[in-house]
């Protein structure tokens, strides 16, 4: 029973780290970004990231699943959030939204950890965290970086 228990321990740590791909090798950015649309526009930051769908920030009493961990990238038209597929040695776009889309954002923090939380014009919420170079844990710091970013990117809400 204990071999169990660690050899699905196991595999959930190696598949959600793997979901982050190559993020400390020098062709990180260069892969993340051939997976953006043609009309993305630039990239103006690219981190390890988590991505809460549909959750409205912690508080939120709908049962909620695990966020899904990979890569986020704000571009100057939109945020995306992309998985590493291992077999295909490439990333999988997940999340495309329109900055345009965005009718609200607030930073929600609960005890260490951070999100960024934002209401899109279909009425739908999602919740993203930015994670530390390796993707082991929530960057508070730069989650609120990246949220002031995107404040300004969208103007008043």
């Amino acid at each position: 029973m204990h071999q169990w228990i660690l050899s699905g321990l196991s595999l959930v740590l190696l598949t959600g780290l793997n979901s982050f791909g190559p993020v400390n090798q020098g062709n990180y950015q260069q892969l993340a970004e051939a997976q953006l649309p043609t009309d993305a526009g630039q990239v103006l930051a690219s981190e390890p990231g988590a991505w809460a769908n549909n959750a409205n920030g912690f508080a939120d009493i709908r049962s909620q699943q695990a966020p899904l961990l990979g890569v986020l990238l704000i571009t100057t038209k939109g945020i995306y959030f992309q998985q590493w597929l291992e077999a295909e040695q490439r990333y999988d776009t997940m999340l495309t939204v329109s900055l345009r889309d965005i009718t609200a954002i607030r930073e929600e923090k609960f005890g260490r950890s951070v999100r960024i939380v934002f209401k899109k014009s279909d009425l739908t919420v999602t919740s993203l965290s930015v994670m530390t170079g390796s993707g082991g844990v929530i960057d508070r710091d730069k989650t609120h970086v990246w949220f002031e970013l995107l404040r300004t990117r969208i103007g008043p809400v």
